[in-house]
């Protein structure tokens, strides 16, 4: 199969923004009421800094004897409701785990309404059963702060060898003469003077040096970041992609991504697997795109949040999974590493 770059027309772009997953617990977990004795101490502590979107809370706990706690962190609601006999069950209630399981924690709530009303309280589990802090509210207001980039990345600097202080990329699985994530001019296909990023079951060179391609195959190919998050505040990842079959006006084709991060440098499958997932982003058809956004290229910008405790230099990886029945890849334009800031007054 061959691509055809006569089908490009005119320029669009889309804005997307795609949640990342959590680390909330799930719910059937923790789903039981505050009982036994000897039950661990959960003091609900004060809004360190709140975001807007996000707050990070303190709690703290203090274990009973010689019983551990187990596990620790808050429950918050947008409702008051988080009564003395609250089951996670309960409507609209939230319960995030802290890093550590005893003494103080920060703990940060995400996902949050901006000038809305949360309730929360710390909670401690023991073998002796559930216990809970005292309630407490705030209101999610920004006032202060605001979302900023810390790293523009650029590019026309990447490499991807072993001389790349940032991007590096293996592939899982692939026909021979495939490719994992390439390094292309977009000076001939896309008229911009810079390099992208690209993984695609196609020949990139052909692509974009001369706007068609040859099938290479279903390629699995994953590309890693090695990023640090030291001090930032909620720190986000933010990428700039196109799907290619939208990109050469293809229909049928909705590309995808998935988005892991790791303490531990991601270099092959099994260090892959034992990543966090993030979250997977989709792009729509290019049949499903609204007649304004059907032109030369398809822009979606995906914003992924990062976990707080990689509190230090962490691991980004992003995999895509592309043959000609499915999926034709995908294209990095640009990426962000950005967090929140104090507003300058």
């Amino acid at each position: 199969m061959k691509l055809n770059i006569s089908k490009i027309l005119t320029i669009s772009a889309i804005a997307l923004s795609v949640a990342a997953c959590s680390d909330d617990l799930d719910k059937n977990d923790y789903n039981r009421v505050p009982s036994g004795e000897n039950l661990a101490t959960a003091t609900t502590g004060g809004v360190v800094e709140c975001y807007g979107k996000a707050a990070v809370v303190n709690i703290s706990t203090q274990a009973i004897e010689s019983n551990p706690v187990n596990t620790c962190g808050v429950v918050f609601s947008s409702t008051d409701s988080l009564d003395a006999n609250l089951t996670v069950s309960a409507d609209g209630a939230t319960f995030v785990k802290a890093d550590a399981n005893q003494g103080s924690a920060n703990v940060t709530l995400n996902d949050l309404e901006v000038d809305s009303t949360y309730y929360y309280r710390a909670f401690a589990y023991t073998a002796n059963g559930l216990s809970y802090g005292e309630i407490k509210k705030f209101k999610a207001t920004a006032d202060g702060w605001g979302i900023a980039p810390d790293i523009n990345f650029n590019l026309n600097n990447a490499t991807l060898d072993e001389n790349d202080d940032v991007f590096s990329t293996f592939q899982i699985s692939g026909e021979q003469g495939s490719s994992s994530w390439s390094v292309v001019s977009l000076r001939k296909l896309l008229n911009m003077k810079a390099n992208g990023l690209v993984s695609t079951c196609f020949d990139p060179d052909a692509m974009f040096n001369s706007g068609s391609g040859q099938d290479m195959g279903t390629v699995d190919n994953v590309l890693c970041m090695k990023l640090d998050l030291t001090g930032l505040r909620l720190p986000q990842v933010q990428f700039d992609m196109i799907n290619i079959a939208a990109l050469f006006r293809e229909t049928g084709y909705p590309a995808s991504f998935t988005v892991y991060v790791s303490d531990q440098p991601i270099t092959d499958e099994a260090s892959l697997e034992s990543a966090k997932v993030l979250g997977t982003a989709s792009f729509k058809k290019y049949e499903d795109l609204d007649d304004a956004n059907k032109g030369l290229y398809s822009e979606d910008i995906f914003t992924f949040d990062l976990p707080t405790k990689y509190n230090k230099v962490a691991y980004v990886a992003l995999r895509n999974n592309s043959n000609t029945e499915k999926d034709f890849g995908v294209l990095m334009l640009g990426c962000v590493l950005q967090s929140f800031h104090k507003i300058a007054e």
